[in-house]
């Protein structure tokens, strides 16, 4: 386990350069958003993640049923940060495959690309994904070596 979240868990992969996202829950809440993007704002904070650094950022949200608005708001508003480290970044999303919850998935999907310049692609097969992307599981010490600064 990398690092647990209060919707799931976040791995870093060395190489490739990723963030995995997992989320368990159903709902996902106002803390759930903040404390992911406290995360993503640690890995920015060591190094891991730049403006200088390709990254991948998968998200596995195949569990969650319901985002409610203002969750969905406060994620693009803490999305944005000072230098854009995430300009050189490549998104995907796996979600429930509901035709109501992929609309609004590709609602905040292309609200991220506008606001941030952040381009995420919804897959259905995160499996045949994460194969094409050449992900496997990372090293138990990977995320504390990321924020030691050893891989920045």
């Amino acid at each position: 386990m990398q690092r647990k979240v209060s919707v799931g868990f976040v791995w870093v992969s060395e190489s490739p350069r990723a963030i995995i996202t997992q989320a368990l829950r159903e709902e996902v809440d106002m803390q759930d958003v903040n404390h992911l993007h406290d995360v993503f704002d640690e890995l920015v904070g060591c190094g891991f993640v730049s403006a200088e650094h390709d990254i991948t950022v998968v998200h596995d949200w195949r569990a969650v049923l319901r985002a409610p608005r203002d969750v969905r708001a406060q994620w693009l508003d803490r999305a944005s940060r000072p230098g854009d480290p995430f300009a050189r970044s490549t998104s995907y999303a796996a979600t429930r495959v509901g035709p109501m919850f992929r609309i609004m998935a590709n609602t905040v999907a292309l609200a991220m690309q506008l606001k941030t310049g952040q381009k995420t692609t919804l897959v259905q097969d995160l499996d045949a994904t994460i194969a094409e992307l050449g992900l496997s599981a990372p090293p138990a010490d990977t995320y504390d070596r990321a924020l030691r600064g050893e891989l920045a």
